[in-house]
C-alpha cells in the first residue's frame, strides 16, 4: 500500500513538472513573441480618491521571452510606445515577472497553447498621515487582467 502511495505522489510530480517544462518551452519557442491582446487594470484606495480608476486597452503590445530567463514587453497606445526588459520564471499555475530592479509580480498563470491569461488581485493596508495631524488608515487594491496570444 505504502510503495502504491509513493508511486502515485510520483507520477503527479512528474506530470505537474511536465505542464511547467511546457508552459515554459511555450513562452519562448519560436521566437517567444506574444501579442498584448487586452490589457485590463482597477485600482481603489479608500483614501486617495485619484487613485481609483479602471482602465482597459486592446493591441496593446508585445512580450518577449527569450529561453534564458529575460526578455522584455513593449505597451503601445496612440502611436508612442514604452519598452521595459524582464526576467521572468513560471511554474504551472504561476508567472513571476521582474523588472530590472529586480522587484517582481506573480501572476495567476491560465495557460493553453498559444494563449495565456495573467492575473492579478493585490491589496493593502496601511497608514498614513492626514492633514489634520492625524493618521487615517488606507486599504488599497490593484487587480489586472492580461491576454496574451502568440504571435
Amino acid at each position: 500500500m505504502k510503495k502504491a502511495l509513493v508511486l502515485l505522489l510520483l507520477f503527479f510530480v512528474a506530470l505537474s513538472c511536465k505542464k511547467e517544462n511546457r508552459i515554459e518551452r511555450n513562452l519562448w519557442k519560436q521566437g517567444g513573441e506574444w501579442n498584448i491582446e487586452l490589457w485590463s487594470e482597477t485600482t481603489t484606495s479608500s483614501y486617495y480618491e485619484e487613485d481609483n480608476n479602471s482602465t482597459t486597452f486592446a493591441d496593446f503590445g508585445t512580450f518577449k521571452f527569450n529561453k534564458d530567463g529575460t526578455g522584455s514587453y513593449t505597451l503601445t497606445a496612440n502611436s508612442e510606445s514604452y519598452t521595459e526588459s524582464l526576467t521572468y520564471q513560471n511554474t504551472e499555475n504561476t508567472l513571476t515577472i521582474f523588472d530590472p530592479e529586480g522587484d517582481g509580480r506573480i501572476y495567476d498563470l491560465d495557460w493553453e497553447r498559444n494563449d495565456i491569461t495573467l492575473s492579478i488581485d493585490e491589496s493593502k493596508f496601511y497608514m498614513t498621515d492626514d492633514p489634520s495631524g492625524g493618521q487615517v488608515a488606507v486599504y488599497d487594491t490593484h487587480q489586472a487582467i492580461i491576454n496574451l496570444k502568440k504571435k
